[in-house]
């Protein structure tokens, strides 16, 4: 059996109170949530092994498995914040591991996720006929 992820709760530069889960795939990184969070994050009976997966445009967001959703993982901000379809995460300081309160919004509009190409990675019509 694999040993559970480091998990460590201590205090914010700001005096709140966190937890920093290990990320199982990268040894060394932590995602940091707010303490009351990974409380009722656990209350839910979610995994504590947590993980990062890319979105298929060079993007990386922490994540764990659920056979709920679709494809059998979700993003973690996208639980903690209830999310469903027509709203996509922001990170406030652009560190997608840093899953407090104070850095996570949301505003309208789709996920890239692996859909969607990045614009450099098209190959126009003509190339590909040819």
């Amino acid at each position: 059996m694999r040993p559970l992820p480091k998990i460590i709760h201590t205090t914010a530069r700001d005096g709140a109170p966190v937890a920093k889960i290990a990320l199982t795939n990268r040894p060394g990184r932590f995602v940091t949530m707010d303490l009351e969070d990974w409380t009722e994050w656990l209350a839910e009976g979610r995994t504590v092994r947590l993980y990062v997966t890319g979105n298929g445009t060079g993007r990386e967001y922490p994540a764990f498995a659920d056979p709920s959703y679709r494809g059998g993982n979700a993003t973690v901000a996208r639980a903690l914040l209830g999310l469903g379809k027509g709203r996509v995460v922001r990170f406030a300081d652009g560190d997608t591991t840093n899953l407090r309160r104070n850095n996570l919004a949301t505003v309208a509009g789709k996920t890239g996720g692996r859909k969607r190409l990045p614009e450099h990675a098209k190959v126009p019509p003509a190339e590909v006929a040819a």
